[in-house]
């Protein structure tokens, strides 16, 4: 069933982006950087600016996790 509040008419793209996804950042890639992104997008059926948000979230946690054990404090 269509919800008029909650699907876009006819034409009109709707964002694959989850709820509260608002802002965009442009990253400049080197091709080999590209590449590795396409391959994993493409191993996971996810698009580039899926596949990049997921390994951005993933990096802040590893990045987190190793300034805590660097400032002395446990994760």
């Amino acid at each position: 069933m269509h919800d008029p509040k909650t699907t876009p008419p006819a034409g009109v793209a709707r964002s694959r982006a989850p709820i509260g996804c608002t802002k965009q950042v442009l990253m400049t890639l080197r091709p080999e950087e590209r590449e590795q992104l396409e391959r994993v997008a493409a191993q996971e059926g996810r698009s580039l600016s899926s596949t990049a948000r997921l390994l951005l979230l993933h990096g802040l946690k590893v990045w987190r996790g190793q300034r805590r054990t660097t400032e002395g404090v446990t994760p």
